[in-house]
């Protein structure tokens, strides 16, 4: 009887197992999804000399974003508001920090396409574009057109929890297509199925995205005691706790 209590818990798993086709889907819009949350995220940064470690624990009510932790040195709580707006063709999301504007995304309904704008804190009081990403996903490929560099994202043939990225330089006026451009780097995000969603960890840097199902309870933060850098003027960073300048997000040895 055990055995095969066993066995049916490891079939429904498999069942609902996430593979890279699912991370695509879900990652053509940022927070627009019923199936899944992004439930926190873990990173290493380096600013100049320095390294720091951030955490982001996300909480939500009826599929909108309303409150975060933030650990960037010290853990913060912070109040969001999730504005979202519905027409015959997208689904609109606005969202403050604070009551500062953070970031902004329009999911086409057929949710194969998106814009998704991030800002930052300029001066102290004013804001200014951090980021703007056109996602587009097609023929089992994911397309993220962004200011500094273009991605390009793909099943593995040979492993179905596996994506294979591609980044290259952006577009010139001369340039037709994305890969036309010279190749940046190349790394892969492996899947990894737990009991309530997934993890993806990516080859290239020591970061780590949790998901999980939308109708499973709030996990708790996977926080690890790292040494920490003092950091003037948090709020200099993004959403997910990484600094506006995402170039300088590194490896950095576990």
């Amino acid at each position: 009887m055990k055995k095969l209590i066993l066995i049916l818990a490891i079939l429904a798993l498999n069942t609902f197992a996430a593979g890279c086709r699912d991370y695509m889907r879900l990652s053509v819009s940022f927070w627009n999804f019923d199936e899944y949350h992004l439930d926190s995220l873990y990173a290493a940064h380096y600013i100049e000399s320095d390294v720091y470690y951030s955490e982001s624990k996300f909480y939500y009510t009826n599929n909108n974003l309303d409150s975060m932790v933030r650990c960037v040195g010290e853990c913060e709580n912070m109040p969001i508001e999730t504005i979202t707006e519905k027409t015959d063709t997208s689904i609109n999301k606005t969202i403050y920090i604070d009551g500062i504007l953070s970031e902004e995304e329009l999911t086409s309904i057929g949710g194969d396409s998106s814009i998704y704008i991030s800002y930052h804190i300029r001066n102290d009081s004013l804001v200014g574009i951090n980021n703007i990403k056109n996602n587009f996903l097609s023929n089992d490929t994911l397309y993220k057109i962004e200011i500094k560099q273009n991605t390009v994202i793909t099943p593995d043939p040979s492993n179905e929890y596996i994506c294979n990225f591609t980044t290259y330089k952006p577009l010139r006026n001369d340039t037709a297509f994305i890969t036309d451009q010279d190749i940046i780097s190349e790394y892969q995000a492996t899947i990894t199925n737990t009991e309530k969603g997934f993890i993806v960890s990516f080859s290239n840097s020591d970061e780590k995205w949790y998901y999980t199902l939308a109708n499973e309870p709030t996990t708790s933060i996977h926080r690890k005691v790292r040494p920490a850098i003092i950091l003037e003027k948090p709020k200099q960073f993004d959403l997910l706790g990484r600094p506006t300048k995402s170039e300088h997000i590194i490896k950095v040895n576990r």
